[in-house]
Order: structure tokens, then C-alpha cells, then sequence
């Protein structure tokens, strides 16, 4: 799923760009736009909550704060392209 998410390669790197570009249009456009309904947010949530259900991370492991961390990283993967 996270090789879905970043861009590893140059078809990869295109699609971010858009997704990217059409997002900053929103933010900037004064169009109601709430990057919590992007869908990413929403993927790396089920994503790793699923992870959690099956017993494939530390049962001690901050759920909600490494979401947020995962979702930044890909934000930022994204943006620096």
C-alpha cells in the first residue's frame, strides 16, 4: 500500500505532482478544502489500525500518534518530490 502512496518512480512522481498540484489549487483557491478528506489520512488510519488488529505491531505502539507520523512523512514525500 505505501509503495501506492510515494513516489518511486517517474509514473509514480507524475501522479503525486497532480494530486499535488490539485490539492495547493484548494488551499490557495478559497475553496473550502480539508486535507483530513484527501483520502490519505483515511488509508494510512485503516492501514495501520488493520496492522494493529492482526498483531503486527507492538501491542504498546501510540496508534493515533504514528498515523499522524506516517501521514506526514508521506505529505512530505509527496511535496518534495
Amino acid at each position: 500500500m505505501l509503495l501506492e502512496l510515494l513516489p518511486t518512480d517517474d509514473n509514480k512522481l507524475a501522479e503525486m505532482e497532480v494530486w499535488f498540484a490539485f490539492t495547493a489549487h484548494y488551499r490557495r483557491s478559497g475553496t473550502a478544502f480539508d486535507a483530513q478528506h484527501d483520502g490519505l489520512l483515511d488509508l494510512v488510519e485503516r492501514m495501520l489500525r488493520s496492522l494493529k488488529e492482526s498483531g503486527v505491531l507492538r501491542p504498546e505502539l501510540d496508534c493515533t500518534l504514528e498515523i499522524e507520523r506516517l501521514y506526514a512523512f508521506i505529505i512530505d514525500g509527496i511535496e518534495r518530490g
